[in-house]
């Protein structure tokens, strides 16, 4: 037997899903990648973390190695914000800590309420990067923190 929850949401019809994915791009041969130059140990450690995403666990070897490549360092101190809850503009970024920690913050009535601490080889940023939404939550780097960043560049940063 279900519990209650499992059957009232078998009952409701199911939501649409919306993608940032720009699906002309997928037809054209001619588009480059950037290169942003990383080391051998960084492109490991990327490539370690994108086997434990699900948004990247279907790409080919030759795919992966392309979006590693595409991925820009970023260096932050304490106490910068990375990602706003609430923004619907900067949506298009997807980050991978390698280095430090960032905490990841809700507003609930009013109080900030820490929710998750990130650390070495998480990734965050996927969901307004995949529904093209507005941010979900506050990411803040709790220490000096190095990450990799997939989308437009982190102007406050770079």
């Amino acid at each position: 037997m279900l519990d209650i929850e499992t059957q009232l949401s078998l009952k409701k019809p199911r939501k649409s899903m919306r993608s940032s994915f720009d699906m002309e791009a997928q037809g054209h041969r001619d588009w480059q990648v950037t290169v942003h130059d990383k080391s051998r140990e960084d492109r490991v450690m990327l490539l370690h973390s994108l086997d434990q995403i699900f948004l990247f666990s279907n790409l080919q070897q030759q795919q992966r190695e392309q979006l590693v490549d595409a991925f820009a360092p970023v260096s932050v101190r304490k106490g910068d914000s990375i990602i706003v809850e609430g923004d619907d503009k900067n949506v298009q970024h997807l980050y991978i800590l390698t280095q430090g920690s960032c905490r990841v913050t809700k507003q609930s009535r009013g109080v900030e309420e820490v929710v998750h601490t990130c650390r070495e080889l998480e990734c965050f940023g996927e969901l307004a990067l995949m529904y093209n939404c507005p941010r979900a939550a506050t990411v803040t780097a709790a220490t000096d923190a190095k990450l990799f960043s997939l989308g437009k560049k982190f102007s406050k940063v770079l």
